[in-house]
């Protein structure tokens, strides 16, 4: 038993502060009265005019307390550790992801939306892994780092479907800079076991930079794999409001990039693969990741599934709270 209550913690234990309270109050309430009653008659009288130790009085002031004290515990967020045992170390592949959040992923030459899409096809990714550590970047005119290394795909998943082109105000597509970033994400995992994943429409005003940033990867031993997501007819550009962009009266028109994707992953050793309708995209790129899957081990964190205990102390409290006020 003794093991068990080593194991509780309080996640808001300030409110703990609040248990003497009625104590505090009852104390206040007898001395004020004390010197009301001191004003009108002699303390030495007092015996014998008061009433004191009525049963029923006492037994209700009991219950008050005991409401008050289970309550203020249940709000202190009482939880039981308990820790999950697991295996101390896994194995698998360091993929970084980078996802392109820029004005041309709102094109809907796929439906419901490029972006979109891109969402869909990643939760595919996240169900074919066994044990890969993942870490998600995004990029538009800059690129920015979401996620590190983790093995948590629920939470991947969420941050995953939290991706929208309005994160950022600046319009644009730096995927060099998202490649750079993602190179130094990957710096302490094993050569040999990273990757990176592009999941873009290939669009870049930089085709020369995109492509030096792969030989540069490849130098150091970091392929990069690239989901090419639209369609070579392409379709219009719009903003957040859904009004459709222009250029000099012309409306800007966003076409798949493939070639720039493909020389992307052929420079740097990876694979490039067209999004389809099927599971082919990735049949094609998981053929070369899981070759990355040599022995890659990594410390996992004991995962903790804390139990809460606050629900049922709450519930006895304000069971206790009616009875008292009924």
């Amino acid at each position: 038993m003794m093991d068990g209550l080593a194991q509780v913690y309080f996640s808001q234990g300030w409110w703990l502060l609040a248990l003497p309270l009625p104590w505090l109050a009852w104390r206040l309430l007898r001395q004020r009265d004390r010197q009301r009653l001191g004003a009108l008659v002699p303390p030495h009288l007092w015996r014998w005019m008061i009433r004191t130790g009525h049963a029923r009085k006492a037994g209700y002031s009991r219950l008050f307390v005991t409401a008050w004290v289970l309550s203020i515990i249940a709000l202190s967020g009482p939880h039981q550790r308990n820790e999950t045992p697991g295996p101390t170390a896994r194995q698998g592949a360091d993929i970084a992801v980078i996802v392109d959040i820029s004005p041309s992923m709102n094109v809907r030459d796929v439906l419901p939306d490029r972006l979109q899409r891109a969402r869909f096809e990643l939760h595919d990714f996240l169900t074919r892994l066994r044990g890969e550590r993942v870490a998600l970047l995004a990029y538009s005119a800059n690129a920015y780092r979401l996620l590190p290394l983790t093995s948590d795909y629920p939470v991947v998943r969420h941050f995953i479907d939290a991706l929208d082109t309005r994160l950022t105000r600046q319009q644009g597509s730096n995927l060099t800079q998202a490649l750079e970033m993602a190179g130094q994400l990957l710096a302490g995992s094993r050569e040999g076991s990273r990757a990176i994943l592009v999941v873009s429409d290939g669009e870049s005003h930089d085709r020369n930079s995109v492509l030096q940033a792969g030989a540069r990867l490849a130098a150091r031993g970091i392929p990069v794999y690239a989901l090419g997501v639209g369609t070579r007819a392409g379709g219009p550009v719009h903003d957040a409001r859904g009004q459709f962009l222009r250029h000099e009266g012309v409306t800007v028109i966003s076409r798949l990039d493939g070639a720039l994707l493909a020389g992307l992953a052929q420079r740097s050793g990876g694979r490039y693969a067209p999004m389809q309708g099927g599971d082919g995209d990735w049949d094609v790129l998981f053929a070369g990741l899981r070759e990355l899957a040599r022995a890659n081990p990594y410390p996992e964190a004991r995962r903790q599934n804390d139990r809460p205990l606050y629900p049922w102390i709450l519930a006895t409290g304000l069971l206790l709270f009616l009875w008292w006020g009924a």
